[in-house]
């Protein structure tokens, strides 16, 4: 367990310090690739990742308990590299680079909320009411679900 927390400890702070980089321009990420350029790549993976696999693991894990360990940890480190595309693609658009944030920065504030519940519920951090920080994340990540369709609808002029 000390294996894990130290890599989703690595894994969040790299997040902060790619992000925190691509905000500041200290790298450009616009690179065609195809039809999209890189940056939006990363949120497309990110987000597509989050959009299928959430739900997939809500399902195996009822219907296969006997692999839980093994899901939660998919679970865990899938979704701490989504979050890591996903921030750098939100820190990107929020540094100047995409109109009003709208849904974007609404994602953004569910997925860190949602995050920090996981991290804190995954090793231990949270207060004594572990099952209402369970609840709460849960229905975070229904909501970011909801929200990261729409978004994605309307980025693609489909919405």
């Amino acid at each position: 367990m000390k294996a894990q927390f130290r890599i989703a400890t690595g894994l969040l702070l790299l997040t902060v310090l790619i992000s925190l980089g691509t905000y500041q321009g200290w790298w450009n990420l616009h690179v065609p690739a195809g039809p999209l350029s890189l940056i939006h790549w990363l949120g497309v993976i990110g987000g597509a990742y989050l959009l299928i696999l959430v739900p997939v693991y809500s399902y195996l894990k009822r219907r296969t308990p006997q692999r839980r360990g093994t899901l939660l940890k998919v679970h865990v480190f899938g979704n701490l590299l989504a979050f890591l595309l996903v921030s750098v693609h939100v820190a990107d658009h929020l540094g100047g680079h995409a109109p009003a944030p709208g849904t974007g920065l609404a994602s953004a504030i569910l997925m860190v909320a949602i995050v920090a519940f996981g991290f804190m519920l995954r090793f231990g951090l949270g207060p004594r009411h572990r099952e209402s920080w369970r609840v709460l994340h849960v229905g975070l990540s229904a909501s970011l679900l909801v929200v990261v369709g729409i978004h994605t609808l309307v980025n693609f002029g489909l919405l």
